[in-house]
């Protein structure tokens, strides 16, 4: 497996400004390899996520970082400092648990003072240090300082959860899954929430999700991981329109791949042939005659005249999603794509018409 430690620009500026670093990183359980071979970098008010199915190794390695796991092999860095042994209350890195693990029978004010205690701050200090972190998250002491986790809501608990943390001027915040426990609406308000005060705190931050759309929100990089490697590291662009392979292409959103025939190359991109249309891919650098799998996004296609797109299609089915409509289309040798239509009307099954693709973003990979 391929090392992947670049930051944003490849350069020995950025690498020396890592704030963490995990170097080959693996960890076993008996004999069996959870995860393998993990390296990155992380700079200074990063939004790092990694990303990935259910059992892929993600959690397991924001345990390692955090210190609640220990390395098979490799290393973890902080700021130069390693950090590989030593346990979690010694490396100066927050941890928000998926279900928020607050105390139930302390207040807000007593949960978010509970670090400042353990390290025996005095009264003045803890009073103006918990009023301030309550204040980043818009929870007032005032107002919820003496309300107990049953007297708020999800969003609210994540907040004093994330309060919590901060307090303790952490060098790096991990987040669990941090908004799996809340409903899609209260998650919605919390991604733009989360974006903003980790923008504001400049902190940097590693978010295990296996949420697509809150990794690119959230990121400012991506590490899509499955089968305890990293698969591709990348902005949340490059990792959905340039993926690396066929498994970080799906994950990332639906999408259908065509077989083709790269036909034509030159610096600025590649032309490709499917069944007997070709059409102009985008930026890639495959030689002529390379056998490819072309791959569409429901977005990325629009309907047209027969005749006047890149592919000819049927239109198989019809189906209104709220935004818009979501048209079937079967192509030559019964290959199945998917449009996305804005439109008040779609056309009926059985409907003759054409399809162009958005330039540049088309998937293309080696067959």
């Amino acid at each position: 497996m391929e090392r992947h430690t670049s930051l944003k620009n490849e350069d020995d500026t950025l690498q020396s400004e890592a704030i963490l670093q995990v170097d080959g990183i693996e960890k076993y359980f008996g004999s069996y390899r959870v995860v393998g071979d993990i390296s990155f970098d992380i700079a200074e008010g990063e939004a790092f996520a990694l990303l990935g199915p259910s059992g892929c190794g993600k959690t397991t390695t924001l345990r390692m970082v955090a210190g609640l796991e220990s390395p098979t092999g490799g290393r973890i860095r902080l700021r130069g400092r390693d950090v590989t042994a030593l346990p979690p209350h010694r490396r100066s890195i927050g941890f928000v648990f998926q279900d928020f693990a607050l105390f139930p029978h302390l207040s807000v004010f007593e949960n978010v003072a509970f670090g400042l205690r353990l390290k025996s701050r005095d009264r003045d200090s803890i009073k103006a240090r918990v009023a301030s972190a309550l204040a980043s998250v818009r929870l007032p002491v005032e107002t919820f300082g003496d309300r107990y986790p049953n007297q708020i809501s999800g969003g609210q608990r994540q907040r004093v959860a994330i309060a919590r943390t901060l307090v303790t001027d952490p060098l790096a915040v991990l987040f669990d899954e941090p908004l799996a426990a809340l409903d899609r609406h209260l998650r919605d308000h919390m991604l733009i929430e989360l974006k903003e005060l980790q923008h504001r705190s400049r902190l940097p931050a590693i978010y295990v999700t296996h949420d697509q759309e809150a990794a690119m929100i959230l990121a400012d990089r991506v590490a899509v991981m499955n089968q305890g490697a990293i698969q591709q590291i990348g902005t949340p662009q490059e990792i959905y329109r340039r993926p690396a392979n066929r498994f970080v292409a799906e994950f990332m959103g639906e999408v259908a791949f065509v077989p083709a025939l790269s036909v034509e190359s030159s610096s600025e991109g590649t032309s490709i042939r499917i069944g007997d249309e070709t059409l102009w891919a985008g930026p890639s650098d495959f030689a002529p005659e390379t056998r490819l799998v072309a791959g569409f996004r429901p977005g990325d296609l629009s309907l047209c005249p027969p005749g006047d797109g890149d592919i000819r299609a049927t239109v198989t089915g019809c189906y209104f999603t709220g935004l818009a409509f979501l048209v079937q289309l079967e192509i030559a040798g019964g290959v199945t794509l998917s449009a996305r239509l804005e439109a008040e009307t779609a056309p009926a099954p059985g409907t003759e018409v054409g399809v162009r693709a958005t330039p540049g973003h088309v998937i293309l990979l080696p067959s």
